[in-house]
C-alpha cells in the first residue's frame, strides 16, 4: 500500500539504458557493446576473468564506455553441514557472494545487486593435501560461476522502448523518498515464499503486529514432525536494506521453551538452522535482508525509519520530504509522482511523462496495483491539467474482467 507523499522515481534514468535483468540463451555476444570496469581489488582473480569473458563475448572495455560495472565486494563464507566416521571427515559448504552496482559514464546510481552461489565438498581428515586441492578447485568453479551469472545479466532490457507498466520485469523504481505500510499478510506471504524456496525447517508463518510487538505464528520440523510455533518478538531496523525480529518469548507445542535455552545458555541458531535467501537466524536474532524480497519491479531503496503499527509495520524509504526539490504539484496527502522518460500504459504512451498517481476517493490513500492497473484506470479518470501535466485518479475497486478487453 502508498501512503502520504510516497514516490518520486527517477524513471527517466532507467528507461533505455537500465533495467538490467535477465536473458534467455543463445548466442555468447552480448548486445552491450562498451562497459567500463573497476574493482575495489583491482588486481583481483574476478575482475580479471570477467574482463576476459567480456571481451571474448565482443564487449570493448574501456574507461569512457556509457556505463560502468564497479565489483564492490566479495565475500567467502563456510559452513560445517554434517560430520562423518570418528569425526575424521565433514561436509561443508562453501559460499561466495559478488556485490557490484552499475552507473552511467557520469556516475549517475542505476542499480545495484549481489550474485551468490554455494557448493558443498567433503574434507577428509585422512587426506588434508587432496581436500585443501579440492576446496581450492571448488573455489575456482563458483568463481567462473559468478562470472557467467554476470554476463546474464548484463544484458539491457529492450534498449530504446518505452517502459511498460504491463512488464514489471522491465523496470526498476529507484525510491528517492517515502513512506510505505507493509502489512502483516503481505510480509508473511513474501517470508512464506522465501522459506518454501529453501525448505527451511519452518513453514507457515502468520504475524499480528501491535504498536508495542509482534507475534509470529508458525510451523518448525523437530525430529521428523511440524510442531506448532509461536513467538513474541521485537522489530529492530538493522541496516537500510535489513529488519530483524528478536524473539523475547517462544513456544513449541504449546510449551515455552524460553527459560530452558537460557537456563543452558543456549542461543536458538544451536537448534535450529535457518538461512534462506532472505532469511537468516543469528543466535538469537532472525534477520531479514529486504533487497529482492518484494516481487517485480525490483526496488532500489533504503529503508531510514521504522516503526511498528496495528497490522504491520511503517517503513520510511530513503530521504527526508523536505529534502527534495518539489514541483508544484497541487497534490492531496498520497500520490506517487512520476516525472521524466516514456512510459506505456496498454497501448497509450506518455512521451516525457509528467504524471501524478492519485485516489479517485477524496481523502483516501493511493492503492495502486501494478499487476491490476487496466483495470484500475478503467474505473479511473485521466485528466490534462492546464500545467500541463497529466492527473491519474486511481480506483481502487476492480471492474469485471470482460472490460479488460476493450484496452
Amino acid at each position: 500500500m502508498i501512503k502520504r507523499n510516497l514516490l518520486v522515481m527517477g524513471l527517466a534514468v532507467l528507461l533505455s539504458a537500465c533495467g538490467f535483468q535477465l536473458r534467455g540463451t543463445g548466442t555468447q555476444e552480448l548486445s552491450i557493446k562498451e562497459l567500463d570496469l573497476s574493482a575495489r581489488d583491482a588486481y583481483g582473480t574476478t575482475i580479471k576473468m570477467l574482463k576476459q569473458q567480456l571481451e571474448s563475448s565482443g564487449v570493448r572495455v574501456h574507461a569512457g564506455a556509457p556505463y560502468k560495472l564497479v565489483l564492490l565486494s566479495e565475500e567467502n563464507s563456510q559452513r560445517t553441514l554434517s560430520y562423518t566416521g570418528g569425526g575424521n571427515s565433514a561436509e561443508y559448504e562453501i559460499g561466495t557472494t559478488l556485490r557490484y552496482e552499475i552507473l552511467t559514464h557520469d556516475n549517475l546510481h542505476l542499480l545495484d545487486d549481489k550474485l551468490e552461489v554455494q557448493k558443498v565438498f567433503l574434507h577428509d581428515g585422512n587426506n588434508i593435501t587432496g581436500s585443501d586441492q579440492e576446496s581450492s578447485e571448488t573455489r575456482k568453479e563458483m568463481r567462473r560461476d559468478l562470472i557467467q551469472r554476470m554476463l546474464i545479466r548484463m544484458e539491457p532490457t529492450r534498449p530504446g522502448a518505452p517502459l511498460s507498466l504491463d512488464d514489471p520485469t522491465a523496470m526498476v523504481a529507484r525510491i528517492q523518498a517515502g513512506e510505505i505500510f507493509v502489512s502483516d499478510a503481505t510480509l508473511a506471504t513474501l517470508l512464506n515464499q522465501d522459506l518454501a524456496a529453501s525448505r527451511a525447517a519452518v513453514r507457515n508463518l502468520s504475524m499480528n503486529t501491535r504498536k508495542d510487538g509482534q507475534e509470529v505464528r508458525g510451523e518448525l520440523l523437530r525430529k521428523g514432525r511440524w510442531r506448532p510455533l509461536r513467538m513474541l518478538t521485537e522489530i529492530e531496523l538493522s541496516g537500510p536494506l535489513e529488519v530483524t525480529l528478536v524473539p523475547r518469548r517462544i513456544f513449541v507445542d504449546g510449551v515455552e521453551v524460553t527459560s530452558s535455552l537460557a537456563a543452558a545458555s543456549i542461543e536458538m541458531s544451536e537448534v535450529l538452522k535457518l538461512k534462506t535467501r532472505h532469511m537468516e537466524l543469528v543466535g538469537n536474532r532472525i534477520r531479514v535482508d529486504l533487497d529482492g524480497l518484494f516481487p517485480p519491479p525490483r526496488l532500489d531503496f533504503r529503508v531510514s525509519r521504522l516503526a511498528l503499527a496495528d497490522g504491520g509495520m511503517q517503513l520510511a524509504l530513503g530521504d527526508s520530504l523536505a529534502d527534495l526539490q518539489w514541483p508544484a504539484l497541487r497534490a492531496p496527502d498520497s500520490y506517487m509522482f512520476i516525472e521524466g522518460g516514456d512510459i506505456k500504459m496498454a497501448r497509450t504512451v506518455l512521451v516525457k511523462a509528467y504524471a501524478l498517481f492519485t485516489s479517485l476517493s477524496p481523502g483516501q490513500p493511493l492503492l495502486f496495483n501494478l499487476y491490476d492497473y487496466r483495470r484500475q484506470l478503467q474505473n479511473g479518470v485521466i485528466r490534462l491539467r492546464e500545467d500541463g501535466m497529466v492527473q491519474i485518479a486511481v480506483s481502487p475497486v476492480k471492474a469485471p474482467a470482460p472490460l479488460e478487453a476493450r484496452l
